[in-house]
């Protein structure tokens, strides 16, 4: 019984290990996808360099901007939600998409730019639901503690869909 038990367990971390490998290698991808486009946006806009403050934007291209990025936040959040078996899951491989997408984001414009060029630099972080501005490493720190917390997530019963969380603990761990 005890070798079954062991069995179980090992197949159940190995789909698990799988599920992050191949969420980690779109998560990659997806990052690239996005700093393109910002390199795109800073080659129109940002010639000589990027740099605050920042310099107006076309309204149709704002607007684009604006839902480019609420699309993004939707395919990341369908890949948790069609990867997980649970609630628990589905939102823990939602952070890990995001974590991982954003780190390889800042790591796909250092690569392709140059920039940034510290950890410390200001950039825009997110455009939805408003603008918001902070050093690079904020993001990172995030993505990290959300790749910590995916784990824990996925690692849960998969039998179990609740936690018992109250909706102030959801509320801190959305924000």
């Amino acid at each position: 019984m005890q070798t079954i038990k062991i069995k179980l367990q090992s197949q159940f971390m190995s789909a698990l290990a799988n599920r992050f490998l191949v969420l980690g290698i779109f998560s990659m991808a997806f990052g690239f996808l996005e700093s393109s486009v910002v390199v795109y946006l800073r080659e129109i806009y940002y010639p000589e360099g990027f740099d605050f403050p920042m310099v107006p934007i076309d309204k149709d291209i704002g607007i684009t901007e604006f839902f480019r990025e609420l699309a993004t936040m939707i395919m990341l959040l369908t890949a948790g939600l069609i990867t997980g078996k649970n609630g628990p899951q589905k939102f823990g491989f939602f952070l890990y998409t995001f974590a991982v997408w954003d780190i390889f984001y800042y790591i796909w414009l250092k690569a392709i730019l140059g920039w940034p060029p510290s950890l410390l630099t200001p950039d825009i972080l997110f455009l939805v639901p408003a603008p918001w501005v902070g050093p690079v490493i904020t993001p990172i720190l995030i993505a990290l503690e959300m790749i910590a917390l995916s784990v824990v997530l996925a690692k849960l019963n998969p039998h179990e869909t609740r936690i018992p969380l109250s909706l102030r603990d959801w509320s801190i761990l959305i924000t």
